[in-house]
């Protein structure tokens, strides 16, 4: 006898590509968070860059102190420092946090990315366990079929048999 078909056949095939869709989205979500990682060391270092800079351009102003520079030069490079180079340093210090802020975004995305998949991944498992009993019951309803089919030939060719002993 030929064996039917799994009636959950459309679930499974709904479920499976949920699962398929998961694991993209996962995917797609662990290169955007390595992405946003690169960009965030690239921030750090030109946060380091500029704090250097700014530390580079106070030893330079300690040293013409020592020189005795006149008061008017002192003053402008003290602007300096106080306008431009901290200012640098501050932009590059937000771009950092902003950027971290990012990449926490992005880990949490993985992080829910990996719960769905699991997710996804436990109801194929479930509906696969239920395939499997399925098509054992199955199994065992063609076999009880086929083999009450084969006791009523049996029987049949018992009875066919008995009527020919009587008539002869």
């Amino acid at each position: 006898m030929k064996q039917p078909k799994y009636p959950l056949e459309q679930v499974y095939a709904i479920k499976e590509k949920r699962l398929e869709e998961a694991e993209k989205k996962l995917r797609l979500a662990k290169e955007t968070y390595e992405r946003e990682c690169k960009r965030l060391e690239e921030c750090k270092e030109s946060y380091n860059k500029a704090k250097a800079f700014k530390n580079q351009k106070i030893r330079t102003y300690l040293d013409e102190l020592q020189e005795g520079l006149n008061t008017l030069e002192i003053e402008r490079h003290l602007k300096y420092i106080k306008n431009v180079v901290d200012e640098e340093v501050k932009r590059e210090k937000k771009k950092v946090d902003d950027q971290q802020i990012v990449v926490n975004e992005a880990h949490a995305k993985v992080i829910e990315a990996r719960a769905e998949r699991k997710r996804c991944e436990l109801e194929m498992e479930k509906l696969r366990l239920h395939q499997k009993e399925w098509v054992k019951e199955a199994n065992l309803e063609i076999e009880r079929k086929e083999q009450s089919e084969a006791d009523e030939i049996g029987s049949n060719v018992h009875e066919m048999r008995k009527r020919r002993e009587k008539n002869n």
